[in-house]
């Protein structure tokens, strides 16, 4: 089964919206992934997925709001698999 990294960049996110998100996509019947999560420029929200603490998921930060372009490439320069899936 291929393993897939699952790239996502999330700046001042609903908690309920970003929540549902994460559990949406670690849900799934697939199993082989990881999903990296950037950040982008806001740390309360940083800290509060990275108290989630599950093993699926690798969160990533930006001290400033650098737009999603940027994130989803850092996103990418992090992760350990070679095919990748956004999520929205």
């Amino acid at each position: 089964m291929k393993k897939v990294s699952v790239i996502m960049s999330t700046y001042k996110t609903d908690e309920t919206m970003l929540k549902e998100s994460i559990d949406s996509i670690l849900n799934q019947t697939y199993e082989n992934i990881e999903l990296i999560i950037v950040c982008d420029g806001d740390i309360e929200e940083y800290n509060r997925i990275n108290k989630m603490n599950n093993p699926k998921i690798k969160v990533l930060y930006n001290e400033k709001n650098m737009g999603l372009a940027y994130s989803l490439n850092f996103a990418i320069e992090n992760s350990r698999w070679r095919l990748y899936c956004k999520n929205g």
